[in-house]
């Protein structure tokens, strides 16, 4: 797979922070799906089975935690990458995403430079 076929969902219910990310990853030529809540981001990802799925932790009614728990225990999308973005970062926080599944972690905001380095990294791994 190339960059030019990665096939990301982004979940995100802060308008700002959803469009950083998706206006920066369609530069990249990267097919980006952008949902604002987990909900959608569940139903897509059964849908166009993603290569990644970057979610927020704190979403209104489904967090990031239980998107990470469907993508995983969906046997369709269990080895898709997830990768949690939240505003209230701590090392600690991080310490848990890390060691709770997720494939990588973003503290907002998002630095663009920075987030696409480190997403390529994270899926080429």
């Amino acid at each position: 797979m190339d960059d030019a076929n990665l096939r990301v969902i982004i979940a995100d219910d802060t308008f700002d922070d959803l469009q950083i990310m998706a206006t920066t990853l369609e530069y990249h030529a990267v097919e980006v799906h952008a949902v604002n809540n987990a909900r959608e981001c569940i139903a897509l990802a059964n849908q166009i089975l993603p290569h990644v799925v970057i979610t927020d932790l704190a979403m209104p009614e489904m967090d990031g935690w239980a998107v990470l728990s469907a993508v995983r225990n969906n046997p369709a999308t269990a080895n898709t990458r997830v990768i949690a973005v939240t505003a209230y970062h701590s090392a600690k926080l991080a310490e848990q995403v890390m060691t709770g599944g997720f494939d990588g972690y973003f503290p907002k905001p998002i630095n663009p430079l920075d987030f696409v380095e480190q997403l390529w990294h994270i899926v080429k791994a």
